[in-house]
């Protein structure tokens, strides 16, 4: 059989003695619509097959061939044996594709898992458009798990091992501007694939590793979309990860965990919102979870929880929730009845409610007389907490006046912060600023 390409208004048209004439190739290609392209019939698959044929069709339009075939379906299945007759070059990917699209049950399809698998996000330096590819045939191929058994194994390979899931980052050869994109397509091409591939999204996340040190705002946004797909199945395993990883002691990129729990929205996930607001030794760590908590609309609630551990038997427990309380500021200012009561506790707990105070606002007219009394208070960190309370309530708190400028008078002279923090508050009080 042979075949011929004519080009007629800037189109090729497809001859072939097998079919008696000419039928435009490009309009089979260009088809996007799945139903349609199916529509049209055996006359296509003979017209594609030709394609797939010819030996002087060019790469591109060889890959286009393979991709609609897979489109048609069952109803292309003599497209077969010409799709394998691809698997052994750089068509690979495409003949995959088509393949699966074909029949995706094909227990050849199973041997070449691992080879789809290197393939994704540019894996053994493929383009983007192979990628994708890759990532869909894996997506098709049935069952879909058995690629992410490989994957588990194959990526064994880059040194970064996430514990709890067995997961790892595909290697990455350099740090330079083709890694951006590798990450970026390996995010995109993992999501596409089904919900099977979030513990390997997740482990782009948490993996303390330098290849996973995303080095611009798109590479990191690219794995936290594909998470969204899938929001209910990506909370609970990132909470799961985030409590396993930290109970073995392993890194944790909280500001990571922070800003991709946010994306998914789940309400789930403010546990550990709260516990990086509590323990967080990360760089952004608290920021992040703070404005996750607020992004995802939690604030009232996380406030609520955070009240309740205020009264903890546990002096760690109480010292952590005031200061988390304190990042979340002047939306838990209800709190600040709680907060000053602490300012007798033990003198770590005092200090973390004395400063959880300063970031909020003014507290309630009821607790003035409470904060009077601890002007007279023996810990300097408590009258600074107690004063700076004051000062915030502004002319309010007029009547503590005789008692800022008796704690005044009594101040030491070792103990400079007390003074200025009551100047400050008896200013305010009396409307000097």
């Amino acid at each position: 059989m042979y075949s011929e390409y004519l080009l007629k208004d800037g189109h090729f048209s497809l001859r072939s003695p097998a079919l008696g004439g000419e039928l435009d190739t490009n309009k089979i290609l260009g088809m996007q619509n799945a139903e349609e392209i199916k529509g049209l019939g055996e006359t296509a698959v003979s017209t594609l097959i030709n394609v797939l044929q010819d030996k002087n069709t060019l790469f591109w339009k060889w890959c286009l061939a393979a991709k609609t075939l897979g489109e048609m379906g069952p109803i292309a299945l003599k497209a077969v044996p010409f799709l394998k007759d691809g698997l052994v070059d750089d068509r690979f990917e495409h003949a995959a594709l088509g393949l699966s699209g074909i029949d995706p049950n094909d227990p050849e399809l199973t041997t070449i898992i691992p080879k789809l698998i290197g393939h994704l996000g540019r894996g053994g330096e493929r383009s983007l458009y192979q990628a994708s590819a890759s990532a869909e045939a894996l997506r098709r191929i049935n069952p879909p798990g058995e690629a992410f058994i490989e994957l588990t194994q194959r990526i064994e390979s880059a040194g970064v091992h996430v514990p709890l899931l067995g997961f790892e980052i595909l290697p990455v050869k350099s740090v330079g501007f083709a890694d951006k994109i590798y990450m970026r397509s390996l995010a995109f091409d993992l999501g596409h694939i089904g919900p099977q591939t979030l513990p390997a999204l997740i482990a782009l996340i948490t993996a303390g590793h330098p290849h996973s040190v995303y080095s611009s705002e798109e590479d990191t946004q690219a794995v936290y979309y594909m998470l969204k797909k899938y929001p209910l199945e990506a909370v609970g395993l990132m909470v799961e990860t985030y409590w396993a990883l930290k109970a073995k002691g392993q890194s944790l990129q909280e500001a990571r965990f922070a800003q991709a729990l946010e994306n998914i929205g789940r309400p789930e996930a403010l546990p550990v919102l709260i516990d990086i607001l509590k323990h967080s030794q990360e760089y952004h760590g608290e920021e992040s979870a703070y404005w996750a908590i607020r992004g995802i609309k939690l604030v009232d609630e996380a406030v609520r929880i955070l009240r309740n551990d205020l009264k903890n038997d546990d002096p760690t427990v109480r010292r952590d929730s005031a200061k988390a309380l304190g990042y979340l500021g002047n939306e838990a200012v209800e709190a600040t009845t709680d907060l000053i009561t602490l300012l007798t506790d033990d003198w770590d707990v005092a200090l973390k409610a004395s400063s959880a105070l300063d970031k909020m606002g003014a507290p309630k007219a009821e607790d003035i007389h409470t904060l009077i009394n601890f002007l007279k208070h023996e810990n300097e960190y408590i009258r600074v907490g107690a004063a700076n309370a004051l000062g915030k309530m502004g002319p309010l708190a007029s009547q503590a006046i005789p008692a800022l400028k008796h704690a005044l008078k009594s101040v030491k002279y070792d103990e400079p912060e007390v003074k200025y923090a009551i100047t400050e508050a008896l200013e305010r009080v009396e409307e000097k600023r």
